[in-house]
């Protein structure tokens, strides 16, 4: 069951009045809006945001799940790139996204709503800051549709179940001991982590019935990409990539690796669902269980973590349709490790002929792999570069150091100074997958009377410290 909003967005001389009218609610969906219409008489212009409330109730006798999608668009202009909306339950996200992307999408899962339930989702739409004039004048027309999925969690007899759902690398391994599934990223540029999602699926009328199982996964919410990543990613809670297709093993490769591997070796990996029936290890694994007699079977697929995807919890969710449309729905979550790591394309300074009491800089740029230096992100968070050196035998004079060094990350900031063998935290911190420029500077105060060699040399030592993520409102 459906309701549908409209929702009217017009620019005109880069002002946007934006209108949404409500549709009433009538038997097991009831919704209320915060106002009517919902969104009216905005001044809209770049960077402005409106929220507003939907409180959706369930008056049926089951749990239900909410979605919502978009419908009966028209977008001639290609405003929906530029307009994003993002939906919030108790301040978490749930759907972050251009208006395009959303349209995209055949429907989007909100969040279960248990029967004789009131749950508050908060809708922010955005105007991109960046929208150019070109939107002036513009006008895009959509219908949103919000309501439950069809088939519920309900005691239908014929309807699909996702018994039971796990994340691992082969073998039935994750790389923790906690429960449920922890993974390490690569940190390798642009080398990804593969995992194998995983499910035991069943259904009353025969497993044959089972049409198709896919998996979602989903960023973990209030956590931002930044503009360095994959461009159409901002993290918030949305669809990390696109859903993925799970095949099914074969009965004697879903048994071994389920009863006999996990149960034995990583019995605290697996989410079970307990919605309706508390399912087990025994049950499912007996000799008379749904496994042996085959009447469920394991289903399993891959899906890719990007090496710059942020550390956090991932929301997973494994969905089942059978012949008859009727769907099962089973989600956990499983944590990205936290791996801060950077590299870079240099494995020296050359600061070459200095002149006492005259600061020298040594430029670093963007190109990866040149003479000049440049560093880059490598792991699954933000990062301040640490930096520390000696005093390449200059010493000291009365107790004061005769040389001072500077550096910096960007050309955003000013140079961070440092006398030798004091560890300095450089501002700007480095973005997930961001490659930046690092500059050094050099000044010498004094040589010392007595020097052997032609030339000084010394030490420099780079490390990392975790930077927060970025979060959604910023």
């Amino acid at each position: 069951m459906l309701k549908k909003l409209l929702v009217i967005l017009v620019v005109v001389l880069a002002v946007s009045s934006v209108a949404v009218f409500p549709a009433k609610a009538t038997g097991d969906l009831a919704v209320e809006f915060q106002m009517t219409p919902l969104f009216s008489n905005l001044n809209f212009v770049p960077g402005n945001l409106e929220t507003r409330w939907i409180k959706v109730t369930n008056n049926s006798v089951m749990t239900q799940k909410v979605i919502i999608g978009a419908s009966a668009e028209i977008d001639l202009n290609h405003l929906a790139n530029v307009i994003n909306l993002t939906v919030k339950e108790n301040g978490a996200t749930l759907y972050a996204g251009t208006l395009a992307k959303f349209f995209n999408a055949e429907e989007t899962y909100l969040s279960d709503l248990a029967f004789g339930a009131t749950k508050q989702y908060d809708f922010t739409i955005s105007f991109d800051n960046a929208a150019g004039n070109q939107y002036q004048g513009k006008t895009m027309n959509f219908t949103l549709n919000i309501g439950f999925l069809s088939g519920g969690q309900d005691s239908d007899s014929s309807k699909p179940i996702v018994k039971a759902k796990w994340e691992m690398i082969d073998d039935g391994l994750d790389e923790a001991l906690d429960a449920g599934a922890q993974f390490l990223p690569s940190g390798q540029y642009q080398v990804g982590k593969t995992i194998k999602v995983c499910a035991i699926v069943s259904d009353p009328d025969g497993a044959n019935d089972i049409n198709s199982v896919y998996g979602e996964v989903f960023y973990p919410p209030d956590i931002a990409l930044g503009l360095n990543h994959e461009a159409d990613r901002q993290g918030c809670g949305q669809l990390a990539g696109d859903k993925f297709n799970l095949q099914k093993l074969s009965q004697n490769a879903g048994y071994e690796l389920f009863c006999n591997t996990i149960k034995n070796s990583n019995n605290n990996l697996v989410t079970f669902n307990s919605v309706l029936v508390p399912y087990t290890y025994e049950e499912i694994c007996a000799q008379d269980g749904e496994l042996k007699q085959e009447t469920a079977d394991v289903y399993c697929g891959e899906k890719t973590l990007s090496y710059e995807d942020p550390s956090g919890d991932y929301r997973a969710l494994i969905t089942t349709q059978d012949t008859s449309g009727l769907v099962g729905i089973l989600e956990n979550k499983f944590e990205y490790l936290t791996l801060t790591a950077f590299e870079t394309d240099f494995a020296n300074i050359l600061y070459g002929s200095v002149r006492l009491n005259n600061t020298k800089i040594i430029n670093g740029d963007l190109v990866w792999g040149n003479s000049l230096a440049s560093i880059r992100n490598i792991g699954n968070t933000r990062l301040f570069i640490k930096i520390k050196q000696d005093d390449m035998g200059l010493g000291q004079t009365d107790s004061v150091w005769n040389v001072s060094y500077g550096a910096r990350l960007g050309d955003l900031v000013g140079y961070k100074n440092y006398w030798p063998e004091i560890a300095t935290i450089l501002d700007n911190p480095l973005n997930l997958s961001e490659t930046n420029k690092i500059d050094f500077s050099i000044n010498i105060f004094k040589f010392p009377s007595i020097h052997e060699g032609s030339g000084y040399f010394g030490s420099v030592i780079l490390s990392a410290e975790k930077a927060p993520h970025l979060t959604c409102n910023q």
